[in-house]
């Protein structure tokens, strides 16, 4: 082989693994927001309440998630990335089938923690990996591709959720989203090689000490400011993907099926719009000034607030869905800039760590807190407001987008000067090779 094959991989060779990392981020992301299609029927079947469900949904996944993504990430930086992703999606996915057959409260929490601790090894190793096989001219739009799989595993969860759940009871969704991820799983650790660390780069994989290099990223301001607006803006964002279901089922006369087909494809296509253009518009804006990476997510989390407040205060129900479509393209437009940046911004050898540290601040505040948060906000506002609580409190949970994008703001303002550690061998001046 000759030394350049060993260094970059094939055009097609890495489109197809951050293909197949799309279709294992899908079920990713399918396994673990399925629980929302099913609240109601679960919550009368159980007996459960808005506070548990909230717990539920969130901090009860994400504590479990977040504390286990650091540790994964650092075996990721040291060991096989493809065989981690492979083991963790296995896991993952026999855990959220035993949700449907949990008899009680504490068996589904448990079942629903053994899915929060299978998926914590995988998005920081994928983004790792994509980040070896992609040149970082076209990181961003790569990084938005692969969390595109999200929108449309969000489309898979509600959609088959939804139907499964209608005609063969909630128990059934659980089990049907889980299964095709023990076969993916084999795909990916028999196909998906293990790319060689920065080679795309020219930047070393060596470093001097993993706390250093820990003490070096931390210190960048862009870095902590990309974390926080990120982690603001995914409050919001769990917080509606969580109860937003539910919502639509307690203000709007509609079945449970066509629901979910609805709320699924809004996700898949306007998801899809926003977060493949934000990639796409962020590589090329970036070429020009490299802070477009953080200004088009500033924007777009605030150009996101007066359609959510249209979908929330709607009176009819197919235009509350029109304003959830416009809503929802804003809303993932920070995927692939913010993503790619963080690539971008770590050193090579902690690269799944870099992600790890920001999805670990990410689902503490975002999933563990944005749910929980609406969920008990909304039992609070109850005995005032009836069923409209959980509007009301939706609707005051949207307006921490604008912190959010202050973040995303101020990480601009620090970014160039970070970015100046591999200024004398800055990646973008080198040919692409994906």
């Amino acid at each position: 082989m000759k030394n350049s094959d060993a260094l970059h991989a094939s055009s097609l060779y890495a489109k197809y693994v951050v293909g197949l990392l799309f279709l294992v981020n899908l079920f990713n992301i399918a396994d673990r927001l399925v629980l929302g299609i099913v609240l109601e029927p679960l919550k009368h079947d159980l007996g459960l309440s808005d506070t548990q469900l909230g717990f539920l949904t969130g901090l009860a996944f994400a504590s479990v998630y977040a504390t286990l993504a650091l540790p994964l990430a650092r075996v990721a930086d040291k060991w096989n990335r493809r065989s981690l992703i492979a083991i963790s999606m296995a896991v993952w996915s026999l855990a959220s089938a035993l949700c449907g057959f949990a008899r009680n409260y504490v068996e589904l929490l448990t079942a629903r923690m053994g899915v929060a601790a299978g998926e914590a090894g995988f998005s920081p190793s994928a983004h790792s990996i994509i980040a070896d096989y992609v040149r970082p001219e076209r990181r961003a739009a790569a990084l938005a591709f692969f969390a595109f799989g999200g929108s449309v595993g969000i489309l898979a969860g509600n959609a088959i959720g939804g139907f499964t759940a209608e005609t063969y009871g909630w128990r059934f969704a659980f089990v049907a989203i889980a299964t095709p991820g023990l076969f993916l799983a084999a795909i990916v650790r028999l196909t998906v090689k293990e790319p060689i660390r920065g080679g795309n780069e020219n930047r070393p994989s060596a470093s001097e000490d993993d706390q250093s290099n820990l003490r070096g990223l931390l210190a960048k301001k862009s870095y902590r400011f990309l974390i926080l607006g990120a982690a603001a803006h995914l409050f919001v964002s769990y917080g509606i993907v969580g109860w937003i279901p539910s919502f639509f089922l307690r203000m709007h006369d509609i079945g449970l099926a066509e629901l979910g087909l609805w709320l699924g494809l809004i996700t898949a296509i306007s998801g899809g719009i926003g977060v493949l253009g934000g990639g796409l518009l962020s590589d090329r804006l970036a070429l020009v000034d490299r802070r477009w990476l953080v200004w088009i997510p500033a924007i777009s989390v605030v150009a996101a607030v007066p359609f959510a407040l249209g979908m929330y205060l709607s009176a009819h129900v197919y235009i509350a869905l029109a304003w959830a479509a416009v809503m929802t393209i804003f809303s993932q437009v920070y995927q692939g800039p913010t993503y790619a940046l963080v690539q971008t911004l770590a050193p090579v050898r902690m690269r799944s760590s870099a992600a790890a540290v920001m999805i670990f601040v990410q689902n503490m505040v975002g999933l563990g807190l944005g749910p929980a948060a609406v969920g008990v906000l909304s039992d609070f506002l109850t005995p005032s407001y009836g069923v409209r609580s959980l509007q009301i409190a939706l609707i005051a949970m949207f307006f921490v987008n604008v912190l959010s994008s202050l973040f995303f703001f101020l990480a601009g303002r620090h970014l160039l000067s970070d970015l100046t550690t591999y200024e004398d061998n800055d990646p973008l001046d080198h040919h692409a090779s994906t």
